[in-house]
């Protein structure tokens, strides 16, 4: 005869083991999950308001996006195009000249070898600053495993 204790345990150990393994599945599902959320996120996002972004990440913005550099008033003219709003300079290309040369010194930036007048990303270029994520009306723990991925 099994004593109630033995059958306690292989009723124990039997429901663990089903839970581990339960526990394995919900995990590559929640993974599975968290991809497809961040890859729809991107697409439903809306993009980047570029007056958002400082004086310096905006021209980081622009160096980014261009190939072949830019000259301080081809960065300038590129970011009145894109709508920046550089009525807020009382001067704004020395504004971009002095944020330019600092970010030359620093070594984001690099002057062209062709072109002095103009520079290009350099090998420590800052990341551009991530917009905030459109969580609105996901679970909070949701919300929190998503953040937990960055």
């Amino acid at each position: 005869m099994i004593s109630p204790y033995k059958k306690a345990l292989t009723k124990a150990v039997n429901e663990w083991n089903n839970l581990a393994r339960e526990e394995r599945k919900i995990a590559v599902r929640k993974a599975q999950l968290k991809e497809t959320i961040s890859a729809l996120q991107a697409l439903c996002s809306e993009p980047p308001d570029i007056n958002a972004l400082s004086l310096s990440d905006a021209i980081r913005f622009m160096i980014r996006s261009t190939q072949g550099g830019l000259s301080r008033t081809g960065i300038r003219d590129k970011l009145d195009e894109m709508g920046y709003d550089l009525k807020k300079f009382k001067n704004p290309l020395a504004s971009i000249h002095t944020a330019c040369d600092r970010m030359v010194d620093s070594g984001e930036f690099v002057k062209m070898a062709t072109d002095e007048k103009k520079v290009e990303a350099g090998p420590e270029l800052k990341a551009l600053p991530e917009p905030p994520p459109i969580f609105a009306g996901l679970p909070s723990l949701l919300v929190t495993a998503l953040e937990e991925k960055k």
